[in-house]
Order: C-alpha cells, then structure tokens, then sequence
C-alpha cells in the first residue's frame, strides 16, 4: 500500500532554514545540498511502511500519534492517516534544538 507524503509549510520552512543555514552561515552549499536531498528523500520514503519509526514518547504529541524519522542530526516529525492513506510531515527539526518548545509552538 502506498501513501501520500504531505509536507506541511512549517517543515517546509524549516527545511529551508537548515539549507540556508549551511550554505550561508556555515558557507558550505555542496553541503546544504547534500542533506536538503537526503531529508528530502528520507521523508518522501515514507509513502512505503511509514508506521517503521518510533512514536514520539512525550506527551501531548504521543497521544496524537507523531512518530520520529531520524535523519542524520535532523528530525523529521509526522503523523500517519491509515483511513487517508496520507503522512503529514509537521517539523523537521536540528536535534540539538529545544524540540519540544518547537513542538509546544505550533501545538495544533
């Protein structure tokens, strides 16, 4: 079974800070590349058993069903519709950030 992998506009501006970040601050673009594509493709690889990650252990974000992707130093935060067929990538997130201020911000 296939799903449908939906970045929402958080992620997806998260993303773009990690990418502008490594390529301006950190002045490495081939970098910036490089792991914009492996997110990319890592979570896009979800649309194929997307229940293989961990559920997020902490609560409220447990009870609404948000699993973990790691992704080298990132994390890629999202929700399975198994009555949609749908995977909803809510943050992706540098590890070493306060991940739960970050998940508290845009508590749904």
């Amino acid at each position: 079974m296939s799903f449908s992998v939906i970045i929402t506009q958080s992620a997806q501006d998260e993303l773009r800070k990690i990418y502008l970040y490594i390529h301006t601050t950190l002045k490495a673009p081939n970098a910036a590349v490089r792991i914009f594509n492996k997110i990319e493709k890592s979570v896009f690889s979800l649309d194929t058993d997307p229940l293989r990650c961990r559920v997020y252990d902490k609560e409220p974000w447990r009870s609404k069903g948000f699993r973990v992707m790691v992704i080298e130093k990132y994390l890629a935060f999202y929700t399975v519709d198994e009555n949609e067929n749908t995977v909803i990538i809510h943050h992706i997130i540098y590890g070493a950030r306060n991940i739960d201020e970050i998940l508290m911000s845009d508590d749904e």
